[in-house]
């Protein structure tokens, strides 16, 4: 008679990992996300690639989920388990019967993707919202320690959530979102502290919470810690900025358009800067293949995170002085403008053509909020910019440009780099202030 094994109990499994297969006695009751590190340490090195690149399936089916057991996934005595590190689909099934294929087409429909998705996005939905009231309208002055207090829980809360989602149950997009709403939170936490109407003295302890909340998130979870690098670099420009101000009693406009300007001039020093955080120099020729392969994508995520942090800390620097005084308009324009012209021969691509839109979204509409009168011709603006967006992703890319073209184009982006600089001087009032002064 065979004894039947407990859900609780062991399962005698053979795992195949490549050129190399074992029989093993795992535990049924533990999370795949738990048993893989394990497998990989008893299996050798022969895997070659960290620990969480790795999934787990039986033969012939589809990966295992990382939160589930296999006495959830009914994995028996017996079973051979396959240990590689692509994801395994199930077979597609194949039916004779129209009707028949339709209904397994729509049964084994993944939807979890989709639900988990939108999980993520209305808790990041509501914690925006949620920190944009709280920042606008600020606590009462007897609750100010509270409301601060109550946000930093959070965050603290919620960054071990974060972990724990990441290390134990392998859920990166749960993980990320966490980590995010912690750094919202703690940014939160940061800005209520100082008592009084928002200013300088609020965005500066915000910032370096919220720079301190994405180093630590990164610490924390060991994953792709790319989006992380680019809010740390992002709070940091921020917190440098607010610093700037605060210490000489600069006007909104001023931090703005310093903001704005170093960021741009960062963002053009952004690839030999992620040539040197990835430690790939041309002089060291020794270095083996892989090795250099592994620098390259170093240096590719070094060169998303801070471009991605450059362009919105000069987007958001281009929009404090738009909204501070009527000639911030000319430098967020120019600032979209030279976003959108740089689209063309930027490897990140999309983070260029996310923050021109936006910057110049923004700009036609606090100009429609400064000009009324001048309404119809701010529309056709829009109108225009948004054509010119839709023929640029999806009908320019087809089309091959003539020398002159690209020449023209060359040249708008000098142009509108080199214009940044006396644009600048004129919003921030420099022009003015030399013009004061009696000399001779």
């Amino acid at each position: 008679m065979r004894l039947e094994t407990t859900d609780h109990g062991l399962r005698r499994v053979c795992i195949h990992a490549g050129a190399v297969a074992a029989d093993v006695c795992v535990p049924a009751a533990v999370p795949v996300a738990t048993l893989i590190p394990a497998l990989v340490d008893l299996l050798g090195d022969q895997c070659g690639q960290p620990p969480r690149s790795y999934h787990l399936a039986p033969l012939g089916a589809a990966s295992l989920p990382v939160s589930t057991t296999l006495a959830q996934n009914d994995i028996r005595d017996g079973a051979v388990l396959v240990l590689s590190h692509e994801v395994s689909r199930p077979p597609t099934p194949r039916n004779d019967d129209l009707a028949e294929t339709v209904s397994t087409t729509l049964v084994h429909k993944d939807i979890r993707t989709a639900t988990r998705l939108g999980a993520a996005v209305t808790a990041g939905v509501t914690t925006a919202v949620a920190a944009v009231i709280v920042v606008l309208h600020g606590p009462a002055v007897q609750s100010v320690g509270v409301t601060a207090a109550v946000a930093a829980t959070t965050a603290v809360i919620v960054l071990s959530l974060a972990g724990v989602a990441q290390r134990t149950y392998r859920e990166s997009l749960a993980a990320q979102t966490l980590a995010l709403i912690a750094v919202v939170n703690a940014a939160v936490a940061g800005f209520v502290a100082v008592p009084g109407p928002p200013s300088l003295l609020n965005v500066l302890p915000a910032a370096t919470s919220a720079a301190v909340a994405a180093r630590l998130a990164a610490r924390l979870m060991r994953c792709d810690t790319t989006i992380f690098r680019a809010v740390t670099v992002f709070a940091a420009v921020t917190a440098l900025s607010a610093l700037t101000g605060v210490l000489t009693e600069a006007r909104p406009p001023t931090v703005g358009v310093l903001g704005a300007l170093g960021s741009l001039a960062a963002l053009e020093l952004s690839p030999r800067i992620a040539l040197v955080a990835a430690r790939l120099s041309p002089a060291d020729d020794q270095t083996l293949a892989e090795a250099v392969t592994e620098k390259v994508v170093r240096a590719d995520r070094w060169l998303t995170c801070l471009s991605a942090a450059f362009c919105a800390s000069a987007a958001a620097g281009a929009a404090v002085a738009a909204l501070s005084t009527p000639r911030g308009l000319t430098l967020s324009g120019i600032t979209g403008a030279l976003f959108l012209l740089q689209t063309r021969n930027r490897r990140q691509s999309l983070v260029f053509a996310v923050t021109g839109t936006v910057t110049a979204a923004a700009t036609c509409a606090l100009a429609a909020m400064r000009v009324p009168h001048h309404s119809p011709w701010i529309a056709a603006s829009a109108a225009v910019l948004s054509a010119l967006a839709m023929y640029l992703g999806f009908v320019g890319p087809g089309i091959p440009l003539s020398p002159l073209a690209r020449r023209s184009i060359d040249a708008l982006e000098c142009l509108a780099l080199i214009a940044v600089v006396p644009v600048s001087c004129w919003v921030s009032g420099a022009f003015d202030t030399v013009r004061a002064l009696h000399l001779g």
